[in-house]
């Protein structure tokens, strides 16, 4: 009994346990062309490509709006965020710059693997979720995109559901490249095949044992 013990032990230390919980991440901003919210651990920021930067059309300074709960308790609600740029207002911003870092008071993806949601509230052309979490980077990149004459109010939900094998990749052609491609990594099922292969032969060998009186009772 005593080797049945230890095999149980083993096999609780190996295999890992999916904790499943989820986060929802309420942002609303001012969207004038191409810009990506990025939020990854616990930061998030706005990666700016071309015309006037989230806010900064026409010289104003309008805030992000963020909420955020997890499993539906409230850790910010409507947050008022005015990101910093290279160039205070009322400079546009129009050309390629990130956002200053807002530190948010958990992190917002911190369990791998997790798989991500988009809610889409207002948006007058697009917003698509254009990178998921993956091993070694789990960022999550949401695209805004308005061509259309002037700025717009763009809203959208998005959900963090954590503790789910998920293989996810979006890359949509109209996207600008995305740096900093993640290493590869062994899928999930090779590694739970390779516990269950050792765990078998970890067994064969105390029953081994015990018939040659290894084992005591």
């Amino acid at each position: 009994m005593k080797c049945y013990f230890l095999l149980l032990v083993f096999l609780y230390l190996a295999i890992p346990i999916q904790t499943s919980a989820t986060i929802i991440i309420d942002v609303t901003a001012y969207i004038d062309e191409s810009t990506v919210f990025v939020f990854k651990d616990d930061t998030i920021q706005w990666q700016h490509y071309d015309h006037a930067a989230v806010g900064r059309h026409n010289g104003l300074n309008e805030p992000t709006i963020i909420s955020i709960t997890e499993d539906e308790n409230v850790i910010w609600d409507n947050y008022v965020w005015y990101p910093e740029w290279p160039e205070p207002v009322p400079a546009e911003i129009r050309y390629p710059a990130n956002s200053s870092v807002l530190i948010t008071p958990i992190d917002l993806n911190p369990y791998f693997p997790s798989y991500a949601e988009i809610e889409i509230i207002d948006s007058r052309y697009e917003t698509t979720i254009v990178k998921q979490p993956v091993p070694h980077d789990e960022a999550v990149r949401i695209y805004f995109n308005d061509p259309l004459p002037g700025p717009a109010w763009y809203h959208s939900i998005i959900t963090i559901e954590k503790g789910h094998w998920v293989k996810f990749d979006i890359t949509p052609e109209t996207y600008p490249p995305i740096p900093d491609t993640p290493a590869s990594v062994p899928e999930p099922s090779i590694v739970v095949l390779f516990i269950m292969g050792f765990s078998v032969l970890l067994l064969a060998f105390y029953q081994k044992k015990r018939r040659n009186g290894f084992c005591s009772y």
